[in-house]
């Protein structure tokens, strides 16, 4: 089939993907106008001729079918990751670039990551000379809890260590890493949205 409409999650990339493996999951049916057909689904392991990476797609086939009569591909690896909800648009901006470099450069995605915690402290109108100071002063503050201070932190040190040549990440970190951001932007926006967004619906009528 063609693969040039799939979007490779990992590198954001859209051109046609290479097949380097094909499997298929079929039934075969008796029919008494068009006599024996087979129906069900095809596999494919496709790789991304920009970053390298595998993607897993599948799609529904029968042997009566016509090219044009493809339905498109279902990714089933890898699972694009959903984002807070709540965000302020330049914070998921931010984020949305970070994933989109993550597979390619591991590096990059920290760094990115740590730049939304500029922005954050940027929104809440936190003091200091440093990041780790206006970590500081949102907690002084009552804007987030002491532990939380210790999860900016450790992603600040991530951050640090992206900026530096030599001190490279391992991948196995970087769900780590996202975890870390995760924590940070539930709490500070997801939860008051959810909490905002629970309010407006207890205060509708309900419609018989």
């Amino acid at each position: 089939m063609d693969s040039s409409h799939i979007t490779c999650i990992q590198c954001g990339n859209v051109s046609p993907m290479k097949q380097i493996g094909k499997g298929e999951d079929m039934v075969t049916y008796e029919d008494e106008r068009i006599g024996p057909y087979e129906t069900g689904r095809v596999f494919e392991i496709l790789k991304c001729p920009k970053c390298g990476q595998i993607t897993l797609a599948d799609y529904e086939w029968n042997s009566a079918m016509d090219s044009e009569d493809f339905t498109g591909y279902r990714i089933l690896y890898p699972v694009k990751e959903s984002f807070p909800l709540g965000l302020p648009v330049k914070i998921l901006n931010e984020y949305v670039a970070a994933e989109q470099v993550k597979q390619v450069h591991k590096e990059a995605y920290a760094l990115i990551l740590g730049r939304i915690l500029e922005m954050i402290c940027i929104d809440y109108e936190a003091s200091g000379k440093t990041l780790a100071d206006r970590l500081q002063d949102l907690s002084l503050k009552n804007k987030i809890p002491e532990k939380l201070v210790k999860v900016a932190s450790s992603l600040r040190m991530f951050r640090n260590r992206g900026a530096h040549v030599g001190e490279e990440l391992d991948s196995k970190q970087l769900p780590l890493i996202r975890a870390l951001c995760n924590a940070l932007l539930q709490y500070l926006y997801t939860a008051p949205y959810l909490a905002d967004l629970a309010e407006k619906q207890l205060k509708k009528k309900p419609t018989k």
